[in-house]
């Protein structure tokens, strides 16, 4: 690892750094301890609100014109296709238990994301004479069988309360082949004038999410609320915090999700016709191991819409796997799975997603398929690396030349300035000099970093792809069990700071291969001493140990991502400096640059002089030739044929002569008189 490497991975580490610190999923503004306490204090009023209400049992009485339905015997029909398995029961009408037939939990039991037990969804109308209907206190026909499977096509089963010939409540639910989704429509038909006007139906669905993953600590972190406004918008109620949270939303909304590390729980108005949400997340019990975190929702859809025939809705129950939530035909619901900010998220998506799908389809082992995807990403950086290194090689030898010379200038500084040190403009004029005589950019050094910058986005799309991927949960390799969590081969009873009760020894073995890079980097490389050189070796080996601290307890695949690039690194060093770029060359090339400016000088130097001395001649050449001139005019034409211009001139010059002759006479003569 060079100068131009230790300063890429360093960018790298701050920005991971401030990625967490500022743009990590959590709450945008900090609400005041006064208005989270107030927040609070609400909820507590509510919730005991609602529970003295259930501890109340309700007469006959208040259900008004639904009293017959409160009365009834409750029976379980089961709707499947190969994906889900969805239990309804006919009192209410509503889902009850869920499960995903072809994943398990982390200790090998069926995967519910309902049981019947940890969720329930309420959905409650106001009638004129303002009573409240909670539709999963009713009883419900159906026709259906207890068990409909879902082979060839989509089928539907319905749930219908009836209060007279052309009045009922209907809850048809329909479910395709295959996919995660379940269609619910609900009907309200001839109930215009049982329902108040411009009342609404209220969705409630608490949720306590349950313990899925094996680490449990991050699975709560993750653990989150997500939603997408009608006008386009996404967000999510913050993940991170364990403290009870609640968001208002004043708008249209188009769909809310439960959203947990590796499956999503939600439901999607048709005709985006929510409202008024509130949304809430909370610990309730830090201690306990069989729940992440319980959320609620609530969302409201006005009555009339629903009386209207607009009542479409549709759960969806599956994966976060990215391609399966962009076939959900609705805006939006791909950001379920998070794969980074809009330039990271960029790649990951039209990048490294499409190669690890393709790379799925004839590679089996996940191990195999990462150790494929390091070579082709390494590959495809390839061009880059090579600039880079033989910018690197072209620093070395030119600080190599550069080093001498400007000790040497110092020296002479301090010596001709009583021991005075150079400053940084004479320092910097000085340097730019010696870069111009080997025919150099004084920006080299940042030329070489840029290749390594270009690289970045990226390297962030695949530290943020790795602890999305469903796709390699509960996947093994090698020793690894798991390649969606950390490998905890060496294992404690006890914790330490920053890292836990583990070691990964992917994690490990990526720190030991960095470290083996930046020793074979040493040895290559004189361009570091001084003090900053020396602060500079100790960076380089306080990377490695930085990155086993921050990314021991990530998933043993991104470790190992890592560990294979690592030693991809080694062998592109190698090869590319053994076969590619030499530094020999490089110096001789930059030598005789300097040797050649040197002859330059003296030639121009030399020329300089010449130079001057010729143009001396050439003037008097030219003022010869103007008077040989002058004597050729001053004789006749040829053939004795005089010209009359020029015969004017011999005049001119003849009276010019004879004028001179009288001078001198009259000047012999006054010499005479004198004497």
């Amino acid at each position: 690892m060079d100068r131009n490497q230790v300063i890429g991975l360093g960018l790298i580490f701050v920005m991971l750094t401030v990625y967490f610190q500022f743009f990590s999923p959590d709450p945008k503004k900090k609400p005041n301890k006064k208005n989270a306490k107030d927040t609070v204090q609400v909820a507590k009023k509510n919730a005991q609100k609602q529970a003295s209400t259930k501890a109340q049992p309700k007469t006959p009485a208040d259900y008004g014109q639904f009293k017959k339905a409160a009365q009834g015997t409750a029976k379980e029909v089961i709707l499947e296709n190969k994906n889900i398995r969805v239990s309804i029961n006919t009192k209410g009408g509503i889902v009850q238990k869920v499960q995903l037939k072809n994943y398990k939990t982390y200790d090998k039991k069926p995967l519910y994301l309902m049981d019947g037990k940890n969720s329930k969804i309420d959905l409650t109308f106001t009638t004129k004479d303002n009573k409240q209907i909670n539709l999963a206190d009713l009883y419900f026909t159906t026709k259906a069988a207890p068990k409909v499977v879902v082979n060839k096509k989509a089928q539907t089963v319905s749930f219908k309360l009836a209060l007279a010939d052309n009045q009922y409540i209907e809850q048809i639910y329909t479910l395709k082949p295959d996919g995660f989704e379940l269609g619910y429509d609900l009907k309200f038909t001839g109930l215009d004038n049982l329902i108040k006007q411009k009342s609404n139906l209220t969705l409630n669905w608490p949720n306590d999410l349950k313990r899925l993953e094996f680490d449990l600590k991050q699975s709560r972190d993750k653990a989150k609320i997500n939603y997408y406004l009608s006008k386009g918008d996404y967000d999510d109620l913050s993940a991170i915090k364990s403290e009870f949270q609640q968001k208002r939303i004043n708008e249209k909304l188009y769909w809310a999700t439960f959203n947990q590390k590796f499956f999503t729980t939600g439901i999607i108005a048709k005709n985006k016709n929510f409202s008024n949400a509130i949304f809430s997340t909370e610990v309730k019990d830090p201690k306990s191991t069989t729940i992440e975190k319980h959320a609620e929702i609530n969302l409201l859809v006005n009555s009339q819409d629903v009386v209207a025939g607009k009542g479409q809705f549709t759960f969806y129950f599956g994966p976060n796997q990215y391609y399966v939530l962009s076939d959900v035909d609705v805006e939006g619901f791909s950001d379920n799975v998070y794969l980074g900010y809009p330039v990271v998220n960029w790649f990951a998506k039209y990048l490294v997603v499409p190669i690890f799908a393709f790379l799925e389809g004839f590679i089996g082992n996940y191990g195999l398929i990462i150790l494929t995807l390091s070579l082709i990403i390494k590959g495809m950086l390839s061009p880059l690396t090579y600039r880079s290194y033989k910018s690197m090689a072209k620093m070395k030898v030119i600080n190599k030349y550069l080093q001498p010379r400007m000790e040497a200038f110092k020296e002479k500084y301090r010596k001709d300035n009583g021991g005075k040190e150079p400053d940084m403009q004479a320092t910097s004029m000085y340097q730019q000099e010696l870069y111009q005589k080997i025919g150099q950019s004084p920006f080299a050094a940042v030329q070489g970093c840029l290749p390594m910058l270009l690289q970045m986005p990226i390297l962030f799309a695949m530290f943020m792809f790795f602890p999305s991927s469903i796709e390699l949960r509960q996947q093994s390799f090698l020793w690894a069990n798991d390649l969606s969590v950390y490998d905890d081969l060496i294992t404690f009873s006890f914790n330490l700071p920053f890292l836990g009760n583990h070691i990964s020894l992917f994690t490990l073995l990526m720190s030991v291969s960095q470290i083996g890079i930046t020793l074979t980097s040493n040895q290559n490389s004189n361009t570091m001493s001084g003090p900053n050189g020396n602060m500079m070796k100790y960076m380089m080996y306080a990377m490695p140990v930085i990155f086993f601290f921050v990314l021991n307890s990530y998933p043993s695949g991104l470790s190992f991502y890592y560990l294979v690039s690592n030693l991809i690194t080694l062998g592109q060093q190698f090869i590319i400096k053994k076969y590619f770029v030499d530094e020999d060359k490089i110096e001789a090339k930059i030598r005789k640059f300097e040797e050649e400016q040197k002859y330059k000088d003296k030639a121009t130097k030399k020329k300089s002089g010449f130079r001057a001395r010729l143009e001396d001649k050439l003037k008097e050449a030219q003022e010869r030739a103007k008077e040989v001139q002058e004597e050729r005019e001053k004789g006749g034409g040829r053939n004795g044929k005089p010209n009359n211009r020029r015969n004017s001139n011999i005049k001119d010059k003849d009276n010019g002569k004879n004028g001179q002759t009288g001078n001198r006479n009259s000047r012999r003569s006054q010499a005479k008189n004198r004497k």
